[in-house]
């Protein structure tokens, strides 16, 4: 079907050739006036980014203002909100900058009656945007009847986006042509954008006019359409490599069939080559780029696209409502899958594709692991751990209803596979070692309809597992009583319990009574003083058990009561002195005794108490002398020892005699009591 129109006649030519002249005549001369004008415009020193890494540069740049519609080979700054109601073109054979300073808010609208172009870039002159440090700077290129930035009926110049934020929209077709947002016309079949480049940071929303009922809309970016024309894109000619969101959003569909978002309008007919397109994902050093489309349809063109997605790179792809539920296949091998008439978003999860070896990529629901175990946090040997995976779509937080297998890795270490149902999987960690674990899902996708994107958990760590209880302890050779200082030492054992973990034996107060070395649980205890103290048996833990433990009741040890004696001497009569000696022994293994004695004569002290002398054979001795005898009849002397603390108690001896009224002795002195 033709959709051309009435054949022109030679005048009619003559007469568009006298106008387009008349109208270059008419350009030449506004160029002039333009350039003069800018000789005079303001300038001033002004930074920006000036490479992908967030350097930075100065240039004494023109500030734009509302007349600035002609611009020459310069640098120029918008640092304000602005409106420039016509077309601003570029002069051929430049190249012009243009920074969007940060409080840029910069509106182009083109006209029919200048042009219809927002920003006209000829196929010889080149345009960049750079944006400053904050990266708020606005660009707004409005196209009516012509493209937003680009070039109508020719190629284009080269365009490059460099940073700021920019919206490029073709509002309207008129006749037999559609616009693109960016990118050029073609009614002829020759044109193929020179190249345009979204790079660094910037971010660019492009969209084409709508078809109508003549011819298909045009895409965001690239080549528009005619009714009888087929426009081409060069390979590799549309390049994107950005931090930034790019959107290309085709025209409506209008007549013939849906253009792409990226590349060029589909045509009705006609002959000629087909150069097919190759549009760019790149990761550059900031991360990973982004390039977001409207539909899997907006790739689709009558020359089957390519596309080429560095490692790393997400493309985003939103379906929108009328999109089938289907896989559908482009005949260069390139597989798209959409939603379930579901509004969503898709990613590209492959390596690379190219026109030399194209492959077969696919657009994946996300998907979301978890993690959970049981129980929570801890168990005990030889108990079993249960790990539950549960997966979901990150769309819908639902579980998947897919199958599909994931995977358990305990302590970063691949452990069990297992197929997932409805979402949910369960792994079972038979009988850990004690020990701490950590415990990760990753959920291994599924590579068919529905096409399940791969996630993993968070790692779920310090669970902890306890060693087994081991079988009763004992310690042996001990009692709670009947221990008494100076006892000899007490051989003490710990038996039992489980495993290869080694014994201990602890004193609660070494001070009372000590331990000596411990071989295989035995040991030896030695009694220092008096008082109270507990035994604490241990066996420490090994790979499978946990340390046990065993104490004692408390036992009790008493002090010693000494054997003592008391030697008197003289005393015979009332005129012969009396020397008393005390001698107190050690008892057992104890101490020599110390301490003091307090000697009497008939229940009279007889000055202070004196301090034990050490014979160095277990004994100790205190002598008083020269006690005088008071009265006569009934004598007796006492020697008190007062005791040492925590060791002896108190002993008291006294011996006894008696005197005549004449006060001679009548008898030999009873024994000592």
């Amino acid at each position: 079907m033709s959709h051309s129109s009435t054949q022109t006649t030679a005048s009619q030519k003559r007469q568009q050739r006298w106008i387009a002249a008349l109208v270059a005549l008419g350009l030449t001369i506004a160029g002039v006036v333009a350039q003069t004008a800018a000789a005079h415009a303001a300038t001033e020193l002004t930074t920006y980014v000036s490479d992908a890494n967030g350097g930075t540069s100065q240039v004494n740049a023109t500030v734009l203002t509302p007349s600035s519609t002609f611009l020459s080979a310069d640098w120029y700054v918008c640092n304000s909100t602005m409106t420039i109601s016509s077309q601003v073109t570029i002069n051929g054979a430049s190249a012009v900058q243009i920074i969007l300073g940060d409080s840029c808010n910069l509106t182009i609208n083109g006209v029919a009656a200048s042009g219809g172009t927002g920003i006209l870039v000829p196929a010889n002159s080149v345009l960049r945007f750079y944006g400053q440090v904050n990266n708020t700077g606005r660009l707004n290129a409005f196209g009516y009847m012509g493209v937003g930035i680009g070039n109508v009926n020719a190629l284009n110049g080269v365009i490059i986006f460099n940073g700021g934020s920019s919206t490029v929209v073709s509002f309207a077709s008129e006749g037999s042509h559609a616009y693109p947002g960016i990118g050029t016309s073609s009614m002829t079949g020759i044109g193929a954008p020179n190249p345009i480049a979204i790079l660094w940071n910037a971010s660019v929303y492009a969209q084409g006019s709508d078809g109508n009922a003549n011819i298909a809309g045009a895409p965001g970016i690239g080549t528009g359409t005619s009714d009888n024309n087929q426009s081409t894109v060069l390979a590799g000619s549309i390049a994107i490599d950005t931090t930034g969101i790019v959107q290309a959003v085709p025209g409506a569909l209008g007549y013939f069939s849906q253009p792409p978002g990226i590349g060029k309008g589909p045509w009705a007919g006609g002959t000629g080559s087909t150069t097919i397109p190759t549009y760019t994902v790149a990761k550059n050093a900031s991360g990973p780029g982004t390039m977001n489309m409207r539909t899997w349809t907006d790739l689709l063109t009558t020359s089957t696209p390519f596309l080429n997605v560095a490692a790393g790179s997400n493309v985003t792809f939103v379906a929108t409502p009328t999109t089938d539920a289907k896989l559908r296949t482009v005949d260069a091998g390139l597989n798209f899958v959409s939603t379930d008439g579901l509004s969503s978003t898709y990613r590209l999860l492959v390596n690379s594709i190219n026109t030399a070896t194209p492959k077969t990529a696919y657009f994946w629901y996300p998907t979301t692991s978890t993690v959970t175990t049981t129980p929570t946090n801890t168990q005990t040997h030889p108990g079993n751990v249960t790990i539950n995976g549960s997966i979901t779509h990150d769309l819908t937080d639902a579980l998947i209803g897919s199958n599909g297998q994931a995977q358990l890795w305990i302590n970063g270490v691949l452990a069990q596979t297992q197929n997932v149902t409805s979402g949910e999987v369960t792994f079972t960690h038979t009988s850990p070692l004690p020990g701490t674990y950590s415990y990760q899902i990753k959920y291994l996708g599924v590579t068919d309809s529905p096409f399940l994107a791969t996630s993993e958990s968070a790692p779920l760590t310090g669970f902890e597992v306890l060693g087994a209880p081991q079988n009763p302890l004992a310690i042996n050779g001990i009692n709670t009583t009947g221990y008494t200082y100076g006892d000899a030492p007490i051989p003490v054992t710990v038996t039992g319990g489980s495993g290869t973990g080694a014994y201990e034996l602890t004193s609660s107060n070494p001070t009372l009574a000590s331990l000596g070395t411990i071989t295989n649980g035995a040991s030896t205890l030695t009694i220092n003083q008096a008082g109270t103290f507990t035994l604490t048996g241990t066996r420490a833990g090994d790979a499978t058990y946990a340390e046990a433990t065993v104490t004692t009741p408390t036992i009790t040890v008493l002090a010693a009561t000494p054997a003592a004696t008391l030697t008197r001497t003289g005393g015979d009569t009332v005129t012969t002195p009396v020397d008393a000696t005390m001698t107190v022994n050690a008892r057992g293994t104890g101490a020599t005794p110390q301490g003091l004695v307090q000697f009497s004569l008939n229940n009279q002290k007889l000055g202070d108490p004196l301090p034990l002398v050490d014979n160095g054979d277990g004994t100790a001795s205190v002598s008083l002398t020269g006690i005088p005898i008071a009265g006569t009849l009934s004598q007796a002397v006492e020697a008190t020892y007062l005791d040492q603390t925590g060791k002896y108690t108190t002993v008291t001896k006294t011996s006894t005699w008696y005197l005549g009224v004449n006060g001679f002795c009548l008898a030999d002195p009873p024994p000592e009591t």
